[in-house]
């Protein structure tokens, strides 16, 4: 194809009839440097001719060489300013630079080009693409006393497009077709404009194509329509009165004039990218032909494109999530203030802020259901954390409150610690504690007990157990004595008496002692264990520090008289002891301490309970105190999990709680384990159990699979197992760079699905045909001795399969069919744009066919050649979990044959006999057992005759919903 433009300015004209007009020149030599740019028009030097001011037969001479000559697939463009004119009648007239008008005013048409000598030229030319730009007004061309019978506006569609321009059978790539484009469609106004150096019009044609501002579908080129839809919207916006015109023959608003500058290539496909994402960070499927338009254009290598596609996509990713989370931080405040979101002035305000966050109304009400659900939680743990903080100080205010209702300084501080842990405010702690004191009851002066009467309560207690363990076990003994052997080593029983007036048993040396005398042992197994307190281990203190308490045993004190159930052998634990974590020690451990020292920190102290007066020893302290209480730890920090899925609006449960759709919303859930279940109608449900650790964050991902099912027919058995597939969008065909593509696969157009329908999950088996034909009468077709049962049906035709559909329909009372080919491709890529659903490359372990041959590198031999069916189902599913839809055989679909998809339906449907379609001859899809990798691309198309069969062929159903 070739580019020609004549260029025109005529300016200075003979007389004075005609206002000169300064810009038209400049108009001309500037419209033609933008032209031939090699990055804008692309149109050689020498195919640009310019005229400055001619003569009436210099320029008819132009505009017919322009025209003449021209090969079918060429451009031929004229430009013209100046003035333009009419006469009486209404025929346009193009100035020149020696039109005149006789002294009344008439034009001389001898002196001007007419409107039809252009037209003729253009209706006689070859070149299937004529664009005409006229830059003037149309003064009157006929004597002043008829000027009232102009209205102003010219016939120019009537004048200079030729007759025969229907639209195009076929839109070809560049547009074919005429246009022509005015500055103004009245008689006046084009040159009522500033002092600028170019004609306003001009001036945004070329801004238009200098900038890529006029490429309003970004796809590096500037068409007619383009051009013209942008010049008229600024020229308006300056001039209003202007009414830039545009009208078309055929297919002529698709004319290419220009082409955009590329610049930087990294750059320019970056802004191309950035347009075709949606908000929340993905690439449009209709955008991807535009792309890939960039892709040929550009010259970068692959990677370098999808790396800048990746980079353009995690930045609008992380945009959209930041906009989710000041949506969702917004809806934060409104519930924690106590506000309903379904109140009408909330409703009304979050959905202005959502559009001006640039987020649809799925996104937001995914927001605002995860986030009640996260305010929800938190308020029912904030309001645990107040009771365990009014617990932890009642139990103080009850263990240490002297006369003056003071706490000790140490207490306040683990209070003060506690506060933190539970991240309560000052304000809330402040009306906690002044709650729990008026709620306090103070017990009366009768009630009151010196605490240390109640020690030698215990301590007298303890005494007297211990006496009563020390008799039986001097029995114990004895009797052991006199009924065995004595020990032959010699050991003696070694016994201790007690330091005060009353005995106490010591260990015994267990390992000398007589058999059947076993030591007294009461070890302590309480898990509240704490430092200091003691071990009693046949009546001897072990002394030491005992096992600290694990937050796995910690108990939290609910009530102010909540009784404590302790192990036998052990004396009852003190009221008092607070929740507390304690970091200097590392441990959980009581937060209080008692006022006065407890008995087991009193080693080697004065004890109060000595009746003697005297120092009790070590070991008789730590053998009578009592032990300190189990201690809980604060609740451990929660994870955080956040859930995604293949689908949109579906539902996720929680060990059966609803929480919402899957997405960006975060679920806190105390640690442990959880069964997540995520459902959609129309999928297989997903299920998994998780373990959360504490502050641990985690993603699940789900994918759902599609829902399968069987219909039953009348005889009692199974239909073909058939998959229910969703609605949505791809793009169809193949790109100009896949590898060994075939021309049949262009142009690629989007392709909306609809409706969700259902496909065979196989090809449809022997077992399956074997019944139709059964029961029809039907010849059974030949399996080739491969076998029968669950290989995939041969040897039938296109009539054969819609036969077999029908049957079936009439069988189950479903509508089955043949799917289109739109269906088919749509199904066997799965949301893939590689050409296969395997991704680059694909291999005889993925699916059935010759493995002797390469693909585009992936290797010299891309498997084996089985040289025949393998059984439907038996080979790895697309991610769709269709089998099959590579390889082992065609598949027959419901379209007639097409060369190309020029006029291709868009919806989905079937495309019949329309648009020279041939259908003595189907479409089949897939390749086959005997077919090369090449073969089994999702794009690849084949053709069979209607009434013909093969060992090659079978097919598979669609059903619909």
């Amino acid at each position: 194809m070739e580019k020609h433009a004549l260029l025109i300015g005529v300016g200075q004209y003979p007389t004075h009839a005609l206002p000169p007009l300064p810009a038209a020149v400049n108009d001309a030599k500037a419209l033609g440097a933008v032209l031939r740019h090699p990055e804008m028009g692309g149109f050689p030097d020498a195919n640009v001719i310019l005229l400055e001011d001619p003569d009436r037969q210099a320029m008819e001479t132009a505009i017919e060489e322009l025209f003449s000559g021209r090969a079918k697939d060429d451009l031929a463009l004229l430009y013209f300013s100046g003035h333009g004119l009419k006469d009486d009648a209404g025929r346009l007239y193009l100035a020149t630079g020696s039109t005149r008008k006789t002294p009344n005013g008439e034009l001389v048409r001898a002196t001007a080009v007419s409107a039809s000598a252009v037209h003729e030229n253009m209706e006689r030319s070859r070149a299937r693409r004529q664009v005409v730009i006229l830059d003037s007004c149309y003064s009157g061309a006929f004597p002043a006393e008829y000027a009232i019978k102009d209205d102003g506006t010219i016939d120019l569609p009537g004048q200079l497009l030729p007759h025969a321009a229907p639209p195009p059978a076929k839109a070809a790539p560049g547009g074919e077709g005429q246009a022509i484009l005015t500055a103004s469609t009245a008689s006046r106004y084009a040159f009522e404009q500033d002092d600028e150096a170019l004609s306003l019009y001009t001036r945004f044609l070329i801004r238009g194509i200098e900038t890529g501002e006029a490429d309003g579908n970004d796809n590096g080129f500037v068409t007619v329509g383009e051009l013209h839809e942008y010049a008229r919207g600024r020229v308006q916006a300056v001039q209003p009165a202007m009414r830039p015109g545009i009208y078309l023959g055929g297919g002529g608003g698709a004319i290419r004039v220009a082409g955009v500058p590329v610049g930087d290539p990294s750059a320019r496909y970056a802004k191309a990218v950035g347009k075709s994402l949606d908000h929340r960070g993905e690439i449009a499927i209709a955008a991807r032909p535009r792309l890939d338009d960039w892709r040929e254009r550009l010259g970068l290598d692959t990677a370098s494109y999808d790396a800048i596609e990746e980079d353009a996509m995690a930045a609008r990713r992380k945009e959209f999530d930041g906009k989710c989370q000041e949506y969702g931080q917004t809806v934060r405040e409104i519930l924690k203030q106590g506000k309903r979101l379904a109140d009408e002035a909330e409703k009304t305000n979050l959905a202005d802020y959502r559009q001006r966050l640039g987020l649809d109304e799925e996104d937001a009400q995914a927001i605002q259901a995860g986030t009640e659900k996260e305010v929800a939680a938190e308020g029912a743990r904030h309001k645990k954390d107040r009771q365990l903080y009014a617990a932890s100080f009642r139990e103080a205010i009850r263990m240490e409150e002297g006369p003056e209702g003071a706490l000790t300084e140490a207490t306040r501080a683990r209070l003060a610690r506690f506060q933190q842990e539970l991240a309560l405010s000052h304000g809330e702690a402040k009306e906690i504690r002044e709650e729990v004191r008026r709620g306090e009851k103070k017990p009366s002066p009768k009630e009151a007990e010196p605490w240390w009467k109640r020690y030698l309560a215990a301590d007298a207690l303890i005494t007297i157990v211990a006496g009563v363990l020390t008799i039986v076990a001097s029995a114990l003994a004895i009797w052991s004595f006199w009924g065995t052997e004595p020990d032959r080593g010699g050991r003696p029983l070694q016994e201790q008496t007690s330091a005060g007036d009353r005995g106490e048993p010591k260990s015994r040396q267990d390992a000398g002692a007589p058999r059947g005398a076993p030591g007294m042992t009461a070890s302590p197994t309480h898990p509240g264990a704490v430092p200091g307190s003691a071990a009693l281990q046949g009546g001897k203190s072990t002394g030491g520090e005992a096992e600290p308490a694990t937050p796995g045993t910690a108990s939290v004190v609910a009530q102010a008289d909540a009784e404590r159930s302790e192990p036998q052998g052990w004396a009852k634990a003190p009221p008092g002891a607070m929740p507390i974590l304690d970091p200097e020690m590392g441990t959980t451990r009581s937060a209080l301490a008692h006022p006065t020292p407890t008995p087991s920190s009193r080693q080697g102290m004065p004890g109060p309970s000595a009746r003697d007066g005297k120092e009790r020893s070590p070991s008789e302290v730590q053998g009578s105190g009592p032990p300190a209480p189990a201690i809980p730890a604060p609740p451990p920090k929660p994870a955080r999990l956040t859930i995604h899925s293949n689908v949109t609006n579906d539902t996720v449960t929680i060990d059966g709680e609803p929480v919402g759709p899957t997405g960006p919303t975060v679920h806190e859930r105390p640690p442990g384990e959880y069964t997540v279940r995520v459902e959609k109608a129309g999928y297989e449900p997903f299920e998994r159990g998780i373990t959360l650790a504490p502050g641990q964050e985690k993603t699940v991902r789900a994918t759902l699979a599609f829902q399968t099912f069987r219909d039953r027919l009348r005889d009692g058995g199974l239909g073909p197992g058939m998959m229910v597939l969703p609605a949505g969008k791809f793009v169809m065909g193949s790109p100009e760079g896949e590898a060994k593509r075939n021309s049949d696969e262009s142009p690629r157009h989007p392709v909306r699905i609809p409706e969700p329908f259902a496909l065979g999950v196989t090809e449809v088996t022997f077992a399956d045909y074997d019944r139709f034909a059964k029961a029809t009468g039907r010849e059974l077709p030949d399996d080739r001795k491969w076998g029968r049962n669950e290989h995939p049906v041969i040897n039938v035709s296109w009539e054969d399969a819609t036969e077999y559909a029908e049957w079936l329909s009439g069988q189950t009372g479903e509508d089955y069919r043949l799917p289109t080919e739109a269906e088919w491709e749509y199904a066997a890529r799965a949301k893939t744009d590689t050409p296969f659903s395997t991704g680059e490359c694909i291999h005889t372990d993925q699916a059935n066919y010759d493995g002797n041959y390469d693909y585009a590198g992936c290797g010299a031999k891309t498997g084996v050649y089985r040289g025949k069916t393998v059984p439907a189902g038996s080979l790895p599913a697309n991610p769709w979990g269709l089998h099959g839809m590579h390889g082992n055989v065609w598949e027959w679909t419901a379209d007639c044959w097409h060369g190309d998809y020029e006029n291709a339906p868009e919806d989905g449907r079937a495309w019949g006999g329309e648009d020279g379609g041939d259908c003595g001859w189907r479409v089949d899809r897939g390749g086959s057992w005997g077919s090369g990798p090449r073969v089994l691309r999702s794009a690849n198309r084949y053709r069979f005759r209607t009434n013909g069969a093969s060992g090659y062929v079978g097919f598979r159903l669609a059903r619909a919903l």
